[in-house]
This record gives C-alpha cells, sequence and structure tokens, in this order.
C-alpha cells in the first residue's frame, strides 16, 4: 500500500511539472497558430493539475477567527478549508503563523499554540495576537481534539462532534482547574464567559431543524 501511494504521489508530482513545461513552451512556440495556442493554455487551466494562483486578500476581509492547540489539529483545520489564501507579510511583533482561506462564504484565519507550549494562557495570547492583527474578525473558535466523557446520559467518544452552548450556571465551557481545594474535594468558583450571540442564535436555528 505504502508503494502504490508514493508512485501515485509520483505520477502527480510529474504530470504537474509536466504541464508547468508545457505552459511556458507553447507560448513562445511560433509553429502553432494564437487561437491554438489560446485553446491548449485554456485546457491547462481547467486540468485537474493545474496550479492556480492563490487569492489575496486583506486582514479586513477575514471574519471568522480559528485557534488549534496541536499541530494535528492545524492539519485537519487546513483540510477543512474550501480554498486557501496567499499569506500576508509577517509583521515583526507577531510571532503568529497564519493560514488564511475561506469556509463556505466565510473567510477563515487560523493560527496553531506554539510547539508544546499549550494551556490557556498560551490560547489567550494567540488569540489576543489574532484579533489585534485581524480586527474584523467577529468571532473565534477553539476546535480540537477531546477525549471521551463516558456517560449513562450522554455518551460523549472520541470522534464526536461536541458543540457548547450556555446552561444555568454555565457559560458553555467548564473550566475545571477554575477554583480552589476543599476538604470535600476541588469547588469550582465560577465559569468562562458564554459564546457570542450570534453562535448561540446558529445554535438555536440549527437545533430547529432537526427537532
Amino acid at each position: 500500500m505504502g508503494r502504490q501511494l508514493a508512485a501515485s504521489l509520483i505520477a502527480t508530482l510529474r504530470h504537474r511539472l509536466s504541464q508547468h513545461v508545457i505552459a511556458n513552451s507553447i507560448s513562445s512556440c511560433r509553429t502553432l497558430s494564437p487561437p491554438t495556442v489560446h485553446a491548449i493554455q485554456s485546457y491547462l487551466v481547467k486540468s485537474p493539475y493545474s496550479t492556480k494562483q492563490q487569492l489575496r486578500l486583506t486582514r479586513k476581509d477575514y471574519t471568522v477567527g480559528w485557534v488549534c492547540a496541536l499541530s494535528i489539529e492545524l492539519a485537519a483545520a487546513q483540510e477543512m478549508l474550501d480554498e486557501e489564501h496567499e499569506g500576508l507579510p509577517q509583521e515583526l511583533d507577531d510571532p503568529n503563523i497564519y493560514t488564511l482561506g475561506r469556509i463556505g462564504e466565510h473567510n477563515v484565519v487560523i493560527a496553531c499554540l506554539p510547539a508544546g507550549q499549550t494551556g490557556t494562557h498560551s490560547a489567550a495570547v494567540v488569540a489576543v495576537q489574532m484579533k489585534t492583527r485581524f480586527n474584523a474578525i467577529r468571532f473565534g473558535l477553539m476546535v480540537g481534539i477531546g477525549g471521551g466523557v463516558p456517560s449513562t446520559v450522554h455518551d460523549v467518544r472520541l470522534g464526536d462532534v461536541v458543540v457548547s452552548q450556555s446552561y444555568m450556571e454555565h457559560g458553555g465551557v467548564v473550566q475545571y482547574d477554575f477554583g480552589k481545594t476543599t476538604p470535600n474535594g476541588f469547588l469550582r468558583t465560577g465559569f468562562l464567559n458564554a459564546p457570542p450571540t450570534i453562535l448561540l442564535n446558529a445554535v438555536a436555528s440549527l437545533r430547529a431543524k432537526h427537532l
């Protein structure tokens, strides 16, 4: 299986390279008529192996921020993009590395936490830096891989998609290390803020469609 995958990859790369060489060669070929050259170039552009130039937008065009904790989560996020955009110039005072693209009608900016630096503090720093550079972001998402939560009521297993929402005294996400230790065990003393109203409205609309 590994050899077949490698052979397929090599064949694809060779095909792309040949398309690139042909595209550059036919432009300077004097034996072909201009309509023929144009027809061949049009075919190459439509080819699934053609290298199409990536779209480049401005920072104000991105309205959704996505923060990943791990590199494997970043890889999954990049695969979710319907279209990947050209990167913007890196600013000297911003250590984040951004992946830009589009999902549906939304332009998304994605960043990952530094390697080996997980936790709420690191995530907050990345999110603040992202929001400072892309000030048109309407809301941010923290999407990642969580462990299972076996239960007789809600049997959440690895691979399930979990979407939180506000409920009673909880804002939607429970931070288990936010509290104090007592003789009777650990006592949570607070909760995180609720998600943005636009996301709560989207959840309500989605639930209504699946009743």
